[in-house]
């Protein structure tokens, strides 16, 4: 299904999220033939709102991180703690 259209199959008790399984399949190589006609039916005026939206959101996600220099010394200084203490 993800091959021809796109579409994520789940079954009962499934381990892993759709994002884990569109993770999984475009890590790979693997992209859809083609797109599901559903799609077609979105209105594009919500569409565009909800991406712009979602663009808007990781902006501010990603200005409210510190930067790789700053994360990386305090991760490395959080590793190098003693966990006994």
């Amino acid at each position: 299904m993800f091959a021809e259209r796109g579409l994520l199959v789940s079954y009962d008790l499934e381990p892993f999220h759709p994002e884990d399984w569109l993770i999984m399949h475009f890590g790979i190589g693997r992209r859809p033939r083609r797109h599901d006609r559903l799609a077609d039916r979105a209105d594009a005026r919500r569409v565009r709102r909800y991406l712009d939206d979602a663009a808007q959101q990781v902006a501010t996600a990603a200005a409210a991180l510190p930067s790789n220099h700053v994360y990386m010394t305090q991760l490395e200084r959080y590793l190098r703690q003693d966990p006994r203490k």
